[in-house]
């Protein structure tokens, strides 16, 4: 099995957060800073991603793995609404 490391971010907020899209840009420009800026993930990359709604703001959760970059297909299975 690959190596991983996971990192948890903060977004903090007042009230519900009401554009995903500047969420995202927000997440983006997090993972770009951190892969420039810490030289142990260099060698990693990004395989998940887990948002969580927290008292105080969005958790941002960040998985990691080393290695050769692989394909992974979700297995969830959605609701026919």
């Amino acid at each position: 099995m690959d190596e991983t490391r996971k990192i948890s971010l903060l977004f903090q907020h007042s009230g519900r957060t009401k554009n995903a899209a500047e969420l995202l840009v927000k997440v983006r420009q997090n993972i770009k800073d951190l892969k420039e800026n810490q030289p142990e993930l260099k060698e990693y990359y990004l395989a998940n991603v887990g948002m969580y709604r927290d008292s105080t703001g969005i958790r941002v959760n960040l998985y990691f793995i080393k290695g050769e970059k692989t394909a992974y297909v979700s297995a969830e299975k959605r609701a026919n609404i």
